[in-house]
Parts: C-alpha cells; sequence; structure tokens
C-alpha cells in the first residue's frame, strides 16, 4: 500500500516514534513532541525566540512578523 502525504499518526504510532526517539535521540523527541502538542511549524519552531515563551503563563507566542499568518499570534 503506497504511503499518502499528510497521514495521520494514530495514537500507537505516535508511542512507538516517541519510544525509540527516547532511546535514541532526546532533542529529536522533544522537537516533534513540541510540534505535536502546540502544531507550531518545524521551521518557525526552530527559529523561536526564547522571549516568545511564558513559561508562567503556559504560553508560546508566535508574532506575526515570524509566522506564516502574518496576522495572528498563536
Amino acid at each position: 500500500m503506497p504511503i499518502q502525504p499528510h497521514q495521520v499518526f494514530t495514537e500507537g504510532d505516535f508511542k512507538v516514534i516517541m519510544d525509540s526517539l527516547d532511546k535514541h535521540d532526546k532533542y529529536c523527541q522533544l522537537f516533534v513532541r513540541m510540534i505535536y502538542y502546540t502544531c507550531i511549524r518545524p521551521k518557525i519552531l526552530r527559529f523561536l525566540q526564547l522571549q516568545y515563551i511564558a513559561l508562567e503563563e503556559n504560553t508560546i507566542t508566535v508574532p506575526g512578523t515570524v509566522s506564516k499568518i502574518k496576522n495572528q499570534s498563536l
């Protein structure tokens, strides 16, 4: 069966991926987990600055100047 683009992972798939990354590459695991739980695009996440992360409020603000959607903050 050919793989289709934008295939959705099941919870089981996600667990297998996270378990493997936990054993072999913790930095990649953190990156994947951030994408999965925040829905932030990988490129935006890679260039995210610490000033956009507010740990006290549990928020990440992506200014319109760096996001693909220029007039919104997430």
